[in-house]
Formats: structure tokens, sequence, C-alpha cells
């Protein structure tokens, strides 16, 4: 799939919506004492990274949808 085809910016979106159901739910486990805490920070911490990968190729992808309306070539 290319970064240029619609359909991804629909993926990315899945894809961030589905990293904030699944921060949602580790902190449900830790609270419910299924997660331990430290288990817990990792896991936040690496799912934090994943967010911040999403959102810069939405970022990405967004730029390069307005620069080809722009009818510039890259």
């Amino acid at each position: 799939m290319r970064s240029s085809d619609p359909g991804f910016g629909h993926f990315l979106q899945i894809a961030a919506a589905s990293a904030s159901e699944s921060d949602y739910h580790l902190l449900l486990a830790r609270d419910l004492g299924y997660l331990a805490p430290e288990i817990h920070e990792q896991l936040a911490t690496d799912l934090q990274g994943l967010r911040r990968g999403i959102s810069a190729l939405q970022k990405t992808l967004k730029k390069s949808r307005s620069i080809s309306k722009a009818g510039v070539v890259s």
C-alpha cells in the first residue's frame, strides 16, 4: 500500500483509535491488579512511541496530499 493511497489515511485513523483503546485497557488492567505497575509503565511507554509514529505518518500524509493538490511534484 502506498502512502498516497486514500485508504492509508483511514487506516492510520483506525490505528490511532486502536492505540487509544489499548491505552485504556492497559490502565484498566493495572488498576484491577492484572498488570504489575512496572509492566504497565513499560507497555505504556512503548504505546506512546507507537502513537507518535502514527501521528507522524498522519502529518506526513496530510502534507503530501496538500502538496499534490497544489500541483507541486515532489
